[in-house]
């Protein structure tokens, strides 16, 4: 399933504690030969690895087991191998006895299987982290198109009376939302005040789309259209920063394809920004002694309810083994220890940290590698 079907419900579930064991398996995936013909090869060593460590872990009875691999069968089964690999950059099954499910993520993911008794679901986290959805307006006069937007969609909306097209400077037609034409003034005079009550008729639309669902919005247009739209709007604090906007003409009559490309930059410049928001509110809450920079001191900090936001390196993972609110990172030998029906030892505890963390209601944003001072992750604190 695509990945921006994945609701707060939904990871809730996922991260329900199951019996043991609840199997996470996490493939790349690619778009271009010769890699992409290797993928499904990739994927029956990944299922096969995950089979031996069944058989050989005495934990799993003889009919979970079984149960287990139909539901590795099936998983792989219905995958849609072509359309899997056009939609995105990383596959994640979940296999537990009874149940099996299937995710399609725009973000690379490094190739692991784990076992435990909850789901992997970082990258389901840091995937609906990216996928953060969009508005993009497309101002023009004939006409300006609103469309609802992220990293793996973009499909033009047809509600809140868009398109929206103003009149052409014959007769007094009036424009929806109320504008009216009047040729008989000065031309410049009529020109300025037209574009204005356009503008002011795209933002009352524009602002029936925030009020159903709140949303950063990127502009694209000629400079004149994004200028004045910055200046009449009433939705300033909903408007993408002017370093998004693209720059432009005729993209109101451009397709989906050609609009998303124009787009991608947009959010790339986004993205950056709330990685750079992220990272300098973790030097402030330094400065203010309400910060953590490792794991273990995270730990304990996150169990009590104190982290407000949560940043995690999108490539670390480490095994830790967990003694109520305390956890210790499994190094040399211990890291091949597989965790048992208890949960004591936990193959990937940034995941099971990034969880406890939603689950007191804090902020987890991921970045990329190397960014978080080579630690792997860092907390700022509520108090």
């Amino acid at each position: 399933m695509d990945v921006s079907w994945v609701t707060p419900s939904i990871l809730a579930e996922l991260r329900r504690p199951r019996e043991y064991p609840a199997v996470s398996l996490v493939l790349p995936v690619h778009r271009a030969l010769p890699e992409k013909a290797q993928d499904p090869i990739r994927l029956r060593n990944l299922v096969a690895q995950a089979r031996k460590q069944a058989d050989d872990d005495p934990e799993i009875t003889h009919s979970r087991r079984a149960d287990l691999q139909k539901q590795l069968d099936s998983a792989v089964e219905e995958l849609e191998w072509e359309r899997e690999q056009t939609s995105g950059e990383g596959l994640v099954l979940h296999v537990a006895p009874g149940e099996h499910h299937t995710w399609v993520l725009p973000q690379p993911v490094t190739e692991q299987v784990v076992f435990g008794t909850t789901f992997l679901t970082r990258n389901l986290v840091a995937a609906a982290n990216m996928l953060e959805p969009y508005w993009a307006l497309v101002l023009a006069e004939k006409p300006t198109r609103l469309w609802d937007g992220s990293p793996l969609w973009l499909h033009e909306v047809t509600e809140y009376g868009f398109p929206l097209s103003a009149q052409g400077p014959e007769g007094e037609a009036p424009l929806k939302g109320g504008v009216a034409v009047r040729p008989s003034e000065p031309r410049a005079a009529y020109r300025t005040e037209r574009v204005q009550r356009f503008i002011r008729a795209v933002d009352d639309a524009l602002g029936q789309a925030l009020e159903r669902r709140r949303r950063p919005v990127f502009l694209v247009g000629m400079q004149a259209h994004l200028r004045r739209m910055r200046e009449l709007t009433r939705h300033r604090d909903a408007l993408a920063d002017p370093e998004t906007d693209t720059e432009a003409a005729g993209y109101e009559k451009a397709s989906a394809a050609a609009l998303s490309e124009a787009l991608r930059t947009a959010w790339e410049r986004a993205h950056a920004k709330r990685v750079r928001t992220a990272l300098d509110a973790l030097d402030a809450a330094r400065s203010e002694k309400r910060y953590a920079g490792s794991l273990e001191e995270a730990w304990s900090l996150v169990n009590q309810g104190r982290g407000r936001h949560l940043v995690v390196d999108e490539s670390y993972h480490v095994a830790a083994r967990v003694d109520g609110e305390r956890v210790n990172v499994v190094t040399g030998d211990e890291g091949e220890i597989r965790p048992d029906a208890r949960g004591t030892v936990v193959q990937d505890a940034v995941d099971e940290l990034v969880e406890r963390q939603l689950e007191h209601g804090g902020e987890v944003t991921f970045v990329p590698s190397g960014a978080v001072d080579g630690t792997g992750l860092a907390l700022s604190l509520r108090y």
